[in-house]
């Protein structure tokens, strides 16, 4: 598994974990997360709170589990870990493609300081699902392209955001929707009858 320093606690676990010789699935169980969910943290794809590494007891475990590199790490796991939002809920990172759909829904749910567990709930998905989308790891749900609750569940939830990127939220919409029909129409074209 690659993974690259962008500031976050996540690669700083990765390199204390043994980096791309890591054992995801045991550093999963050890961390109590999912293994899923552990390799967007470490992607630097979904960011947790000082409350979630708090809760489950990081910094105990890994200087327990992985006592020499925690020696050589520990001082940068306290500076990053500062750096983590106190609250639950996590924060997301920027979008690279800042001309995408993603990145325009990660300004209107609020960009960094946006909380993934709960617009993730009060948009229906899962907080992976969400935080996919918003990378670009995912591509959106049809029911969520064709459907119009989720848009005002967001505008909404979000109003003086969504008032301001209401227009750029439409535009990369439609050229989602317009990517996916072409998508889906090569498929049908590729498929042996």
């Amino acid at each position: 598994m690659a993974v690259r320093d962008d500031g976050g606690l996540g690669y700083l676990v990765w390199e204390i974990i043994g980096g791309s010789s890591a054992d995801i699935e045991g550093a999963a169980h050890l961390l109590s997360v999912k293994p899923q969910r552990l390799r967007a943290i470490l992607r630097g794809h979904l960011r947790v709170s000082q409350e979630f590494v708090r809760e489950r007891s990081w910094a105990e475990h890994l200087a327990r589990t992985f006592p020499l590199t925690w020696a050589e790490r520990r001082d940068a796991f306290g500076r990053r870990f500062e750096l983590l939002s106190p609250r639950r809920g996590g924060t997301l990172c920027a979008p690279l493609d800042r001309g995408s759909f993603g990145y325009t829904l990660w300004l209107i749910i609020g960009g960094r300081s946006a909380n993934v567990g709960q617009t993730a709930r009060r948009l229906g998905l899962h907080p992976l699902t969400l935080s996919e989308m918003i990378q670009g790891k995912r591509s959106l749900p049809r029911k969520m392209q064709q459907g119009k609750e989720w848009i005002g569940a967001i505008s909404t939830e979000f109003p003086e955001s969504w008032a301001r990127y209401a227009d750029a939220f439409h535009v990369r919409l439609n050229e989602l929707r317009r990517r996916t029909v072409g998508q889906r129409a090569l498929r049908r074209i590729r498929r042996p009858q």
